[in-house]
């Protein structure tokens, strides 16, 4: 079976929402005022959908070439290759950064042990904060291909879903926090795991039902965030809100809108673009960093400025790493 044009195409959007989330970390000068405040407000929590959007693609993936072997055995050989790429990655980003310290302190420094709150954070979250993604997908997956034969996938999925919820973005409300580790693990991917596996076994759904799971999601996002922000003084941008109940329709509507027009972005350059997404997921914070710290960029329009040169640059790194040989499997 072929790619699907326009998964890979909308790949290229989610990524793009992915830097658009992790820009405004590296923007420099003073916090933003007045629309421009309300802009990345805006911008953030319309990027949510990427994360999600990525989970229910591999679920899909996974249940669209299932074969007669069983779920969990399909999973092993898939779980496995995540281990090595994150691993692997983690080796490298590890050295990228004693290199890139070594050059800004102006020579190279003795390597040393990490302190003793380095070592909690990377063991929590990994070397790079957005790498939770990988050992999440890992769990998620293996979850489904667990209970994927049972009925109890579809209330397990929606369990965890709401466990992490209640734990992370709901804390202020039900007084249970765990923080970030709400989002890690199976509490967030398994519910799109398991939507994307049974979108593959259905016929693809009609246009109009994707574009409506799309305005629910997000009109019910927001509603969440107004009601938390009155009722709660939750503030609109925090680390603990990476999702509400509304992402989950916004994520699987985008899902949907690929299995409803599979040729979408088909004559254009975003699906070889998008066929490299897992190679400039893994490396963009890098790239990002070095750049902001090189050219800084300020205001939303530089903040949006670095989304694109972040992208653009890490797209042509991620492709010469493709050419080796060996290399397309460690990006793509």
């Amino acid at each position: 079976m072929g790619r699907i044009p326009a998964i890979d195409t909308l790949r290229v959007f989610a990524i793009l929402a992915v830097l658009t989330l992790h820009a405004r970390l590296f923007r420099a000068g003073e916090d933003l005022a007045g629309w421009e405040r309300t802009a990345e407000i805006v911008l953030d929590h319309a990027s949510r959908f990427a994360v999600p959007f990525f989970f229910f693609v591999v679920g899909f993936l996974f249940e669209r070439g299932r074969g007669d072997t069983p779920p969990l055995d399909r999973a092993i050989p898939q779980v496995k290759r995540l281990l090595l790429l994150y691993f692997g990655w983690s080796l490298v980003l590890v050295g990228l950064e004693w290199v890139r310290r070594s050059v800004w302190a102006g020579g190279f420094a003795p390597v040393s042990w990490p302190d003793e709150a380095t070592v909690k954070d990377t063991l929590s979250f990994g070397v790079r904060m957005h790498l939770w993604f990988l050992p999440a997908l890992m769990q998620s997956l293996l979850v489904y291909a667990a209970l994927a034969e049972t009925r109890l996938i579809g209330p397990v999925a929606i369990a965890l879903y709401a466990v992490g919820l209640a734990t992370g973005t709901y804390a202020p409300v039900t007084g249970l926090d765990l923080g970030l580790w709400s989002r890690n693990g199976p509490f967030f991917g398994t519910l799109f795991v398991w939507a994307g596996a049974v979108s593959a076994r259905r016929a693809p759904p009609p246009l109009v039902a994707a574009f409506g799971m799309i305005v629910a999601g997000a009109a019910l996002h927001a509603a969440e965030l107004v009601w938390l922000h009155e009722s709660h003084g939750q503030e609109w941008l925090h680390e603990r809100i990476n999702y509400l109940a509304g992402t989950a329709l916004a994520g699987v509507g985008v899902g949907w809108l690929a299995l409803a027009r599979p040729t979408l972005g088909a004559r254009t350059v975003l699906p070889a673009c998008g066929a490299y997404t897992l190679g400039v997921y893994i490396l963009h914070l890098d790239v990002m960093q070095w750049l902001a710290e090189t050219v800084p960029f300020t205001g939303i329009a530089g903040q949006m400025g670095l989304v694109l040169v972040t992208y653009a640059v890490t797209l042509g790194v991620v492709r010469v790493i493709a050419a080796w040989r060996g290399g397309r499997k460690w990006v793509g």
